[in-house]
C-alpha cells in the first residue's frame, strides 16, 4: 500500500513539472527597457594613446605584388607608422566580402583571402604589440552581405534565420512599406544602405548574442578594440511601427554591446561612427568609450576654408565640458579632418597645401584622440566617387616597395611620394611627423587636458591654451593668407614647434596659414 501511495505521489510531481515546462516561457525584456550597468572607459586608451591611424587595407601596402594591399603589407610598414608617431591603428573591414570595401560581410570569423590568412592577422597583432601599436577592427553589425549564410537561410524560409533580419509582407496597414525595402519572394526585407546589405534584426536577442560571440572571438585573438560602423542606424524608424522608441533601442543596444566587450577585456576600446549633429550624439555618450567628432571636423574645416573662426572656441569648450559624465567618468573625444567616406582635405581646399597644413595644426593640438586618415600625411587628393578617396598610398616615386595597384592613381599622379617627402623638411609628411611628436610627448596635450580660449583672437589670429597639471602650452594660428604680427605677453619657456613663423623674444610674425606652439609659464 505504501509503495502505491509513493508511486501516485511521484506521478503527480512529474505531472506538475510537465505542466510547468509547458506553460512557463522566458520573459524577454525589450532592449530599450533593459537596465544596463555603466562600464569603465579604457584605461590604456585614455592614458597612453593620443594619435591613431585610419587605414584602408586594400590601398595601403602590398606584400606579394598582386596589386592588393594586405595584412603582411601592413605588418611590413609598422616601423613607418611608429616613426610617424602612430600609437593605434583602426583597420577598415577585413572580413570576406563580395565588395572591395568589405562593408558587406559574408563571414565574421574569417579574413578575406585578398588580405591574407588568419595566421597573417595573428602575426600582425603580435608584431604590433611588440612595437606598442594598438590595433582596432572595423565591425559592421548594422547589416550583412546578401550572400551571408544567415540571409540565404532566411530567404529559404528557415524560421530562426528569418528573424535574424527584418521582413515585411506589406499587409499590415500600421506598418507600411516606407523606406528602403526590397523584395525577396513574397516578402520584403529592410536594407538601409542598398539591397545588397540587408539589415540585421537587433531586437532579436539571438542576433545580439551572435554579435557578442563574434566580438569575443576577436578579443580572444588579442585585438585592442572595435570601431563600430553605422552605429546610429542599428535601429531605424522605417523598420518599426510609428511611435516605437527607436533611439532608446539604439542607445541601450550599444551600451549592452560595450558592456559585453568590457566583460571579456575591461581595457578594450569601443569607438562608434554616429554621423549625427552634436546634440544627437550626446545621447550616446554612455554607450561607447568614444565617437568620431563629425561636427568638430566641420568646425575645423570651416575655419580653414573661410579664414573666420565663427564659434570655434565656444564649440570645443562647451563640447568638452559636456563630455564629463554624471558618474565622474570622461567620455573620450575623437577628432579628425577626413575619413574614408569624405573628400580628402587637400581636395576640399583646392590643392592648397598651406591650408591643409593649417587644418592639421588645428586638429592635432585639440583634446581627445586624433585620427590620421592614411595618406593625409602626404597631402593626398581625393574626392567622390569613393574609389578616388581611397587611392593607393605612394611609397616611392617608382610605385614599388608595396604601392598597391587595385585602383589607378589618377588624382595623385603629381603627388610627391613618401620617400621624396621624407627628404624635405618642409613637406606635408615632415609637418605631420613634427606635430604628432609634439602631441605625443607633451603632457599639456593629454587627451583630457584643459582647452582654454587664448588672448590672441582678433582678425585672422586663432589662439588657445592647452593646460595640464604640470604644463601650459599656447597655440596660435594665422587662419588667413596675409601675415600677422603679434607681441606676446606670456613668459615663454620653450618653442615647441612653428610653421610659417618667425619668433624673436616676444615678437611673433605668423605668415599665411602659419602656426606656433609655445610652452609658457603656468
Amino acid at each position: 500500500m505504501k509503495s502505491i501511495k509513493t508511486l501516485v505521489a511521484l506521478l503527480c510531481i512529474a505531472s506538475l513539472i510537465g505542466c510547468s515546462n509547458q506553460t512557463t516561457t522566458k520573459k524577454i525584456t525589450p532592449i530599450e527597457d533593459k537596465k544596463i550597468k555603466n562600464f569603465n572607459i579604457s584605461k590604456t586608451f585614455s592614458e597612453d594613446v593620443r594619435t591613431c591611424y585610419s587605414l584602408f587595407p586594400i590601398s595601403f601596402a602590398d606584400s606579394n605584388n598582386d596589386g592588393y594591399g594586405d595584412l603582411k603589407g601592413i605588418e611590413n610598414k609598422l616601423d613607418y607608422l611608429r616613426d610617424l608617431g602612430i600609437q593605434c591603428i583602426y583597420l577598415n573591414p577585413i572580413h570576406p566580402s563580395p565588395s572591395y570595401h568589405k562593408y558587406d560581410v559574408i563571414d565574421y570569423y574569417a579574413i578575406d583571402p585578398k588580405f591574407g590568412t588568419m595566421n597573417d592577422f595573428e602575426n600582425l597583432l603580435k608584431t604590433a604589440k611588440e612595437k606598442n601599436i594598438k590595433i582596432m577592427m572595423d565591425m559592421v553589425f548594422n547589416h550583412t552581405s546578401i550572400q551571408h549564410p544567415w540571409f540565404k537561410k532566411a530567404v529559404k524560409g528557415e524560421e530562426k534565420y528569418k528573424d535574424y533580419y527584418i521582413f515585411n509582407d506589406g499587409k499590415n496597414k500600421d506598418f507600411p512599406l516606407k523606406g528602403p525595402w526590397y523584395r525577396a519572394g513574397k516578402q520584403f526585407y529592410h536594407a538601409f544602405f542598398w539591397e545588397g546589405m540587408p539589415d540585421l534584426n537587433l531586437d532579436n536577442e539571438e542576433v545580439r548574442n551572435e554579435i557578442y560571440k563574434i566580438s569575443n572571438f576577436w578579443l580572444d585573438k588579442g585585438i585592442d578594440g572595435f570601431r563600430l560602423d553605422a552605429a546610429a542606424m542599428g535601429f531605424e524608424p522605417s523598420e518599426y511601427k510609428r511611435g516605437t522608441n527607436v533611439l532608446g533601442k539604439n542607445i541601450n543596444f550599444w551600451k549592452e554591446y560595450t558592456s559585453n566587450v568590457k566583460k571579456t577585456n575591461p581595457d578594450a576600446f569601443v569607438i562608434a561612427e554616429v554621423w549625427k549633429p552634436i546634440n544627437d550624439q550626446k545621447r550616446y555618450y554612455e554607450s561607447f568609450d568614444s565617437m568620431f567628432n563629425f561636427d568638430g571636423s566641420d568646425q575645423i574645416m570651416r575655419v580653414v576654408k573661410t579664414g573666420t573662426a565663427f564659434d570655434f572656441q565656444s564649440f570645443f569648450s562647451n563640447e568638452i565640458e559636456g563630455k564629463k559624465l554624471k558618474d565622474g567618468q570622461r567620455f573620450i573625444d575623437s577628432v579628425f579632418i577626413s575619413n574614408h567616406d569624405q573628400n580628402r582635405v587637400a581636395s576640399q581646399l583646392n590643392g592648397n597645401l598651406d591650408q591643409a597644413k593649417l587644418a592639421a595644426s588645428i586638429y592635432l593640438t585639440l583634446p581627445g584622440i586624433a585620427y590620421v586618415y592614411y595618406g593625409e600625411e602626404l597631402g593626398m587628393l581625393g574626392q567622390k566617387p569613393d574609389e578616388q578617396i581611397r587611392e593607393p598610398f605612394k611609397w616611392n616615386k617608382t610605385l614599388t616597395d608595396g604601392t598597391t595597384r587595385w585602383e589607378p592613381i589618377s588624382l595623385n599622379k603629381e603627388l610627391a611620394s613618401l620617400d621624396e617627402q621624407r627628404k624635405n623638411p618642409h613637406s606635408m609628411f615632415s609637418h605631420y611627423k613634427n606635430l604628432i611628436s609634439v602631441r605625443n610627448s607633451n603632457e599639456a596635450f593629454d587627451i583630457f587636458s584643459d582647452f582654454i580660449e587664448g588672448p590672441y583672437n582678433e582678425g585672422s589670429s586663432l589662439s588657445y591654451f592647452r593646460e595640464s597639471q604640470n604644463q601650459k602650452v599656447l597655440v596660435i594660428h594665422n587662419i588667413e593668407a596675409e601675415p600677422i604680427k603679434l607681441n606676446l605677453k606670456e613668459k615663454i619657456i620653450k618653442n615647441l614647434y612653428m610653421n610659417q613663423a618667425t619668433f624673436n623674444q616676444s615678437n611673433l610674425t605668423l605668415n599665411g596659414y602659419g602656426t606656433i606652439i609655445l610652452e609658457v609659464q603656468k
